[in-house]
Order: C-alpha cells, then structure tokens, then sequence
C-alpha cells in the first residue's frame, strides 16, 4: 500500500473513531458534557472541539490560507457545535482523496497560532491530525469515567475499525 492509500485508510479509521466517540458523549447530555475536569481541556465538549480546531487549523494550513483568515473560522471561538469535528473529518478525507501521490512526500509551509513560519512535510501534517486525534479521544475516555459514566465504550482501537473490513 502506498502513502495516499494509507493515509487515506487512516482517515477513514481516524473518521469512524471520531464519530463513535461522538455518539458515545452526546448520548450523555449537556450537563455531563460541560462538567469541569481536571484535563488539558477542562470538559468533554471543550476537549471535542479543540480536536475540532486543531483539524480545522490544518485543513486550512494545507489548502495554504493565510492564517489570518483562518483565525476568523476556528470552530470554538464561532460557536460550532461538536458535529463540526465530523465535517471536518470528511474535508480532510475528500482533501487527502483529490491530491496526487507526489503531494504527500512535498511539504507546506505555514504559520504557527504564533506567527512562527514552519515548513513540514505533507505526510507528516495528516500523521499529526490523526494522532493528535487519538490522543484526544484517549483523554474524552478517561473524563467520561471520572464524570461517573459506568456504561460500556466501544473501542475506538485501529484494530477494532481494521476488522469492520
């Protein structure tokens, strides 16, 4: 398999995991969601929708809008709801879809939230998105239980998405 067509089976797994986690936190209500938290986010909907800005951050880095621009649509700072994590899920999958192979081995250069001017390599950027993802989802994990939640959680595991076939 090569780079685009393990990038994009990571997108598809990085999209089922997201939306099972989803599923699993909106099931619970608002209350249990805005509970504080001792986490780098301080509840499950703000920990949700920074993966949100994170994803949005670099749809936008790789499709080279300037980052005063992008500053105006992170979803947090314009009200998104936590469904906004699935489109952009789909608009990393569609953008990943349409590039040719040679585009994962180019790299982008961008801006940082700081304005520091960075350069990296394209595959890298998608490798950071889907595991900043995963780090996330770990911690929406650990936050359900200490919000008491005692039902069960599908495993959102690479494996778990590779036997769904």
């Amino acid at each position: 398999m090569d780079m685009k067509q393990t990038l994009i089976k990571y997108a598809h797994y990085n999209e089922w995991a997201n939306s099972v986690m989803l599923k699993l936190v909106k099931s619970e209500g608002s209350a249990f969601l805005d509970k504080e938290n001792s986490s780098s986010h301080t509840s499950l909907r703000k920990t949700i929708l920074h993966m949100a800005d994170a994803e949005y951050l670099w749809y936008t880095r790789l499709t080279e809008m300037n980052l005063e621009q992008a500053l105006t649509g992170i979803p947090s700072k314009i009200g998104a709801d936590m469904d906004v994590l699935s489109v952009l899920d789909q608009k990393h999958l569609a953008f990943l879809q349409s590039q040719d192979d040679s585009y994962f081995s180019k790299s982008t250069s961008y801006k940082n939230m700081k304005g520091e001017p960075f350069t990296t390599v394209n595959s890298s950027i998608f490798w950071q998105v889907f595991n900043h993802a995963t780090f996330h989802r770990g911690q929406v994990i650990m936050m359900m239980r200490q919000n008491g939640y005692k039902g069960p959680i599908e495993s959102t595991d690479f494996i778990a998405f590779d036997r769904l076939g």
